[in-house]
């Protein structure tokens, strides 16, 4: 059938509506009016007859003009032959009109649908070829027809199954296709060459289907039988080289590529030769180089030969699409891995390394060149994005390393997008910066010559970078045991970095002890919080994912529980130590540490009677079988000595001095080295409860101790203050002793003056020394307890200063103290404490002054009350610290805020 001749109208399959649905159908032919007329004509005359002749004709005219002839139905057997008979010799619109006469009558001979059914679908599959080219829908309508016929009773030969089959190819039913195409294949031995195109169209459908599993990301193994059953058969040529491509794939991905190289090179030379007497059928000889480096690379370890495979494939034979993708990333890859075995564990290139820097450009326009091809697939221009990570590692650029990362977690991000292989090498490629990072780092701090200002300038840094490459680990690794080292990266790398913060400020101190906050900025303290937050979240991650019963996982447990401690996280510390110690027997080398952290943490959250039990209980727990002079039962007596102070009752506070002073003066046994910390400790909670009881003497002997010996503790300047008050107190104890001097043995009342006047000298100094160190170390970032013994320090030295006759000095230091605090209720104290000392002195206008300032700001403060008044007491500890009661009384008696009076009354 030409291009030109006119589309027959293609009888519909179905059948079932094709019943005859007129009326009442007459199957004798109707009588014609001739034979009508001769049936009536007269024997004898006709003119008797002349009116009915003339009605009876006008009654047949009518009929004729009015009545539809019924129609004669055809024979059907003799229609369809004729129908099949017109397909036979290629007229298809005369074989339709025979096949749409045949439909209008079908119902009538049921046995007919199955012959009916095969020429319709003859007729169509006719009308579509080639139908393997043919639209979906129109061959969908053949392969209908044919199954329709079968259904029916029709039997399809060879040739109309093969028609059936490419039909369901078109249609997109490849799978049933290939089922048909191999049961008639092995029917049709006396005909070669249809077996032969047989053959080749159901190669050519395994192959499409093999091809699109591939591209499915479907393991290449899955594959490997279909393969091998292809290779096995008389092949085309066409089909040989791409089964030999295809199976060289599946051995490199099974890692079954013992003997490849070989066995490649030979299948590529019989290839060759039979590509000989048939040019035109095209081999892709690109993909087959580049499988060939493969081989070499990983079978017989061959780099170089390898890498002129991949070159052959691409500047000899220009290889196009993936295919010249994969080889430049394969040489690229190459390129990389060859540097890097050049260079030491961790090393980066340099001027004086070995590595060729023409090798490392190459590499890097093998991988832009991948990034700039259309139709490279998303794998490899991720590879190819790794492909540059890599050589920024190798040159030590770690900050466009991370860049790069940051690119390939947008693609990796997208999931099914991007396959595990190149998933794997991401994070493989992350854990080798993540190591070289941690190795530069450690090196550039063994190689510090600026101390620890450089550590934190330079390896901090570092340590962040392999920080961020171990996220990245965390973030897309599939495996745990790959996840778990990226966290243990992560974790050590953020852990280093932290310690190196607060190194520089601590000394070594560990950043849980309660010094640590005084000593470090506000700033450092941060940056390093959130450091230590991050190493320790790590660790909960691995801990997570470790078996209850796993040891591992109580090593973890501990870690990430010391790290929360590092980082200020109390409540998540706790949580931690807590389960720790439910874990491990009370004999376990660390029960004692994590019983210690569990009753510290309570502490810290001023659970105080749980604190309690918990320091109990270590203390009852070392006692009954450990050393007494173990480091956290010493700890336990500090740590229950301070709950007891902070409780405030008189039994509390008599407890807590036996314990202290149990630290302070053990015996030989079980004496505690005044090196230790926790001596430093317990002799510095001892001055302080010495001073809440008031024994001046004891706390300025003791306060001494604690400053020789410790001077570099960033709380010398607290015990200078307390210290100082102590000698202050004490003077004032000695002027009492023995009352009127006049009435005392003269030596003794020498002697009493000389320790007196000692005790001044010396609470001066300390005092001036304190108050100087509290403004050096937090200056307006001391905590409420320090900022009170600044302003009690300045109102100390000026009553020091009074009590050693030195009114103008001392009148100088409340100034200076009023002016310091100007507006803070400590300004009212200086005001009226130099008031008296001037009115002591004689000196009447700075008295009288002092006055009128102290009144005008306990107005303020009276105004700022509200309702209820105003009292003393509650304007602040530090009106306590300074001048006696006594003063103060007087002073309040005399002058009530808000009653008008004038300054010579005041004063007089």
């Amino acid at each position: 059938m030409t291009d030109d001749q006119p589309q027959p109208r293609t009888p519909e399959p179905d059948v079932a509506d094709a019943t005859d649905e007129r009326g009442s159908t007459s199957t004798a032919p109707a009588a014609s009016a001739d034979h009508a007329g001769a049936s009536l004509a007269p024997r004898g005359g006709l003119a008797w007859q002349f009116p009915l002749i003339v009605v009876s004709l006008a009654a047949i005219g009518a009929a004729i003009v009015f009545r539809r002839p019924e129609p004669v139905p055809p024979d059907l057997d003799r229609a369809l032959a004729e129908a099949v008979a017109e397909l036979d010799r290629g007229r298809l619109d005369a074989a339709a009109g025979r096949l749409v006469l045949v439909e209008r009558d079908l119902g009538s001979r049921p046995d007919l649908l199955g012959v009916y059914h095969l020429a319709v679908a003859d007729h169509r599959a006719a009308s579509l070829q080639p139908l393997l080219t043919a639209p979906a829908a129109q061959a969908a309508q053949v392969v209908e027809a044919y199954e329709r016929a079968e259904r029916d009773g029709s039997e399809l030969d060879g040739a109309r199954r093969r028609r059936l089959a490419e039909a369901m190819v078109a249609a997109g039913r490849e799978s049933d296709a290939l089922e048909i195409l191999s049961r008639i294949e092995s029917e049709i031995e006396f005909d070669p060459v249809g077996r032969d195109e047989i053959r080749t169209l159901r190669h050519r459908l395994i192959r499409r289907q093999i091809d699109r599993t591939l591209a499915a990301g479907v393991p290449a193994e899955s594959v490997a039988p279909v393969i091998e059953r292809l290779l096995a058969e008389d092949a085309s040529l066409e089909i040989e080289a791409w089964s030999t491509a295809i199976d060289a794939r599946v051995r490199l991905e099974t890692g079954e590529i013992a003997g490849l190289a070989h066995g490649l090179g030979l299948a590529m030379h019989r290839l060759e030769g039979r590509a000989a007497g048939e040019p035109w059928v095209r081999i892709d000889w690109a993909e087959l180089w580049v499988l060939l480096g493969h081989a070499y690379r990983d079978e017989l370890q061959a780099h170089d030969r390898a890498a002129e495979c991949y070159r052959v494939a691409l500047d000899r034979l220009r290889a196009i699409g993936s295919i010249a993708a994969e080889a430049s990333l394969s040489l690229g890859d190459l390129q990389v891995d060859a540097a890097r075995e050049m260079l030491p564990e961790g090393g980066v290139v340099t001027d004086g390394s070995s590595v060729s820097p023409a090798s490392l450009a190459e590499a890097a326009s093998r991988y832009d060149a991948v990034l700039g091809m259309s139709d490279a697939s998303i794998d490899q221009k991720v590879a190819a994005r790794i492909g540059l990570v890599s050589l920024a590692l190798l040159h030590g650029d770690h900050e466009a390393a991370i860049g790069g990362f940051d690119g390939i977690a947008g693609l990796l991000g997208r999931g099914a997008l991007v396959g595990d292989e190149v998933r794997r090498s991401a994070v493989e490629t992350a854990l080798l910066g993540a190591e070289a990072a941690m190795i530069a780092a450690a090196r550039l701090e063994s190689g510090s010559d600026d101390g620890e200002a450089e550590a934190v300038r330079d390896v901090v840094p570092m340590l962040d970078a392999a920080a961020a490459h171990a996220a990245f680990v965390r973030r897309f690794a599939t495996g745990p045991t790959t996840r778990h080292r990226g966290l243990e990266f992560l974790a050590a790398a953020r852990e280093r970095a932290a310690a190196l913060l607060v190194e520089p400020v601590l000394g070594g101190e560990d950043p849980r002890v309660d010094r640590a906050i005084a000593l470090m900025p506000v700033e450092v303290r941060l940056e390093a919080a959130r450091r230590f937050a991050s190493a320790a979240e790590a660790l909960d991650l691995i801990e997570a994912d470790l078996a209850g019963d796993d040891p591992d996982r109580f090593d973890v447990l501990w870690r990430a529980a010391v790290l929360h401690d590092k980082a200020g996280a109390v409540e998540a510390a706790l949580d931690r130590y807590a389960r720790f110690v439910e874990s491990q027997s009370t004999e376990a080398a660390m029960w004692p540490e994590a019983a210690f952290r569990v009753a510290a943490g309570h502490h810290a959250l001023h659970d105080l009677d749980e604190s309690e039990t918990w320091y109990r209980r270590l203390l009852v727990t070392m006692g009954d079988g450990r050393d007494e002079v173990s480091e956290y039962a010493t700890r336990a007596r500090v740590g229950l000595a301070r709950v007891l102070l902070e409780q405030g009752g008189e039994i509390e506070i008599g407890e807590a001095e036996t314990l202290l002073n149990d630290v302070l003066d053990g015996t030989a046994k079980d004496a505690v080295e005044p090196s230790v910390p926790e001596y430093r400790d317990a002799l510095l909670h001892l001055v302080r409860l010495l001073g809440r009881t008031e024994r001046w003497n004891e706390l300025a002997s003791r306060g001494e101790e604690w400053l020789s010996r410790y001077p570099a503790d960033p709380r010398w300047g607290e015990m200078a203050v307390r210290t100082g008050e102590g000698l202050l107190r004490h003077a004032d104890a000695l002027a009492e002793v023995g009352g009127d001097a006049d009435g005392m043995n003269p030596s003794l009342a020498a002697a009493r003056d000389r320790e007196r006047h000692r005790a001044l000298r010396l609470a001066a100094g300390r005092l001036q020394a304190g108050v100087a160190e509290l403004d050096r170390l937090g200056g307006d970032d001391l905590d409420p307890l320090e900022a009170g013994l600044v302003r009690s320090g300045f109102l100390l030295r000026a009553m020091v200063a009074d009590r050693l006759g030195d009114a103008d000095a001392s009148i100088r230091l409340y100034r200076e103290t009023e002016q310091r605090f100007a507006g803070e209720p400590v300004a009212i104290v200086a005001l009226i404490s130099m008031a008296d000392v001037a009115m002591r002195a004689g000196d009447r206008d700075t008295a009288g002054l002092a006055t009128a300032r102290a009144r005008k700001r306990l107005d303020h403060l009276h105004r700022d009350a509200g309702p209820g008044g105003l009292r003393i007491d509650p304007l602040g500890p530090e009106l306590l610290l300074g001048p006696g009661r006594e003063t103060i009384d007087r002073w309040m008696t005399a002058f009530p805020p808000g009653v008008e009076s004038g300054m010579g009354e005041e004063i007089g």
